[in-house]
């Protein structure tokens, strides 16, 4: 692990936190978030995924003109479970300051809870949270009840 993303990954709290209750057994909801065959039929920006799921190895969200829009490394991932990463919003520009993200999963009696926790959000770049609620909105109406891309109204 480089100095940047261990500096990044030792934040200890998050500056946001965002936690739903989804209907679905946590191993669809993994595959939801980290299969590009589901990523891009539920994400707000219609983008495709491409990852090696392993730690040390990317986690890259491209447009569908196959710009990359956001990208990180993986830090940490037990799947189904949690998936640690940075988070490196080139959408914000090239030389946009990385932080950390965290996906974790917990089995409920009703299906999941997925919470989204980001760490070290750089001044700038609070809209993310906005970000962030577009995506799990979206992944909980894909999950529940396959509302995709076509269906989803805000």
């Amino acid at each position: 692990m480089n100095q940047t993303v261990q500096k990044i990954a030792e934040q200890e709290k998050p500056d946001f936190v965002l936690e739903t209750d989804i209907a679905c057994a946590p191993e669809r909801l993994w595959s939801a978030l980290t299969e590009t065959s589901h990523v891009q039929l539920y994400h707000f920006a219609l983008c495709s995924l491409k990852t090696t799921m392993k730690a040390g190895g990317r986690f890259d969200h491209y447009t569908p003109d196959g710009n990359l829009l956001l990208g990180g490394q993986i830090i940490a991932l037990d799947a189904p479970k949690r998936l640690e990463m940075t988070f490196e919003p080139t959408f914000f520009g090239p030389e946009a300051p990385a932080s950390r993200c965290v996906y974790e999963i917990e089995k409920t009696a009703t299906g999941c809870r997925f919470t989204v926790l980001h760490y070290a959000i750089p001044d700038g770049q609070g809209d993310v949270r906005i970000g962030w609620q577009k995506v799990v909105n979206r992944v909980k109406a894909y999950v529940e009840d396959n509302t995709t891309n076509k269906e989803y109204v805000e």
